[in-house]
């Protein structure tokens, strides 16, 4: 077995994005290479996509529930499984309409919800962003490894062969974290909190983002393919190329800039409201043809700020729903994970097949507009909900993330963790046999996932913020903070 580890389900994200990565540049051609008289290219091309991604919303709120009650490591290793099935059943499609069937199982079967819950098991809290970073890293090397197989080989074993071997990679990450160590399974209670954290206008401007965020990620590299394709007559050898330079910028974004920015300089919030100033600008420049059209060097520096800014935008965003889950709920991480990713599933979802409609059927410059629009009425909305564009949430600090710490035989929990009226069982039993899975709240708002707990029983009782330290039976040091 291996140690308790982070790299198996960032192994995970690889091989989902990396099927997704050999899709997206070759998706057209193929619809081209089955029917080469189909009027329909961009239409089809957009409503496989979208089918993908649209199932990710009712997978999210599935695979969201399993990881709060089986773990993440088994929901984890259903799903990767499930993509490798559907992988392989891509190889073998050989119309649109299959395609679009085999592709919507695989958006279902997406493993990312318990991946980034069995993330954020692991991680500490100090190196969140980072992991996020980490996250983001797999994503763009997933893009770089599948753009340049299509690159390299993609005339020389076509469709099946580059899905066979998206299928052998899933089928390999299963393998790590189906070994990786697991802590013994405690019963978690019933989710509490859920509903208010949904309702919260922290929520709803993270969902919003999150949605905002998917929809132009999605109109960039789905518009980005056909405009390679028809505007500057680029073959499928070349698209590939240019999907396999532009990662490689983006991996400094996510594991460099990114971090750099959220912990020493800007925070979160301004992190993610600077990138969504710099799309509105950069999208509606795009949306002059004069401008984004004329030159493919051009076309793809503007292709790659969009996707830079969509990173600096998304990753900090992803570390805001463990805050709120934290906040809000007792043992609904899982759930409302699965809730966020649902927003990202819908604005990836959409975004495909509204934007190549409108390139198809109204202009080939409109989509950019349309992502510059969006970004705009993002800004608006925060406003609306009352939420500050500029500052971190007081109430939704970093140490939210943070589990307690050992100190000898006892152990300790942050000064900023003991608030009035909360009670939060998340620390080990010195001398228990092993880790646990959730904390427990008594009346107060703030209960979060990743605490450890010994083999002992715990009972105890906090009134106004006071500490009650109790030993657990059998657990030789067990504490309720």
């Amino acid at each position: 077995m291996f140690a308790l580890s982070d790299k198996p389900a960032l192994l995970c994200v690889f091989a989902d994005y990396f099927g997704l990565s050999v899709l997206q540049p070759t998706l057209p051609f193929f619809i081209e290479e089955i029917d080469p008289n189909t009027d329909k290219l961009e239409l089809w091309t957009g409503a496989i996509l979208s089918a993908q991604f649209i199932a990710v919303i009712p997978g999210n709120l599935f695979w969201g529930y399993l990881t709060d009650r089986l773990g993440s490591r088994l929901t984890l290793q259903i799903t990767i499984a499930g993509d490798a099935l559907c992988f392989l059943g891509t190889a073998f499609c050989k119309d649109a309409l299959s395609l679009l069937f085999v592709r919507a199982c695989a958006g279902f079967f997406s493993p990312l919800v318990p991946a980034l819950a069995n993330i954020f098991e692991i991680v500490p809290a100090k190196d969140a962003v980072a992991a996020m970073g980490r996250f983001g890293m797999c994503v763009m090397g997933a893009y770089i490894v599948g753009s340049g197989l299509v690159g390299v080989v993609y005339e020389s074993i076509h469709w099946s062969g580059v899905n066979f071997v998206t299928t052998a990679v899933a089928v390999l990450a299963i393998v790590p974290i189906s070994l990786t160590a697991l802590p013994p399974k405690i019963d978690r209670p019933p989710a509490t909190g859920v509903l208010a954290a949904i309702k919260s206008a922290d929520f709803m401007t993270h969902a919003a983002t999150g949605c905002a965020s998917g929809f132009m990620m999605n109109a960039v590299v789905s518009v980005a393919t056909i405009v390679y394709k028809d505007i500057f007559g680029l073959s499928v050898t070349q698209v590939g190329f240019i999907f396999l330079g532009l990662p490689f910028l983006l991996m400094v974004v996510a594991t460099v800039i990114v971090p750099n920015l959220v912990k020493h300089y800007l925070g979160m919030q301004k992190t993610i409201t600077l990138a969504t100033c710099v799309v509105v600008v950069a999208a509606a420049l795009l949306s002059v043809p004069q401008i984004g059209y004329s030159s493919v060097y051009t076309f793809s520096v503007f292709i790659a700020i969009l996707i830079m800014m969509q990173t600096a935008q998304h990753q900090p965003n992803q570390v805001r729903v463990k805050l709120i889950s934290g906040y809000y709920t007792t043992n609904g991480s899982g759930i409302v994970t699965g809730a966020s990713r649902i927003f990202w599933a819908l604005g990836q979802g959409l975004a495909p097949l509204i934007c190549l409609a409108l390139y198809a059927s109204v202009a080939t410059w409109l989509p950019w507009l349309l992502i510059s629009i969006i970004m705009l009425l993002l800004l608006l909305f925060y406003r609306v909900q009352g939420v500050s564009l500029t500052s971190d949430p007081p109430h939704l600090p970093m140490t939210l993330l943070a589990p307690t710490t050992t100190i000898g035989e006892e152990t300790a929990v942050p000064e900023d963790r003991l608030e009035e009226g909360v009670v939060v069982v998340e620390q080990e039993g010195v001398g228990g046999v092993g880790v646990g899975e959730e904390d427990v709240c008594v009346d107060g708002p703030v209960a979060d996932e990743g605490g450890v707990m010994g083999a002992g029983q715990y009972r105890g009782d906090i009134q106004q913020g006071e500490e009650e330290r109790l030993e657990g039976k059998g657990g030789g040091g067990g504490v309720i903070d």
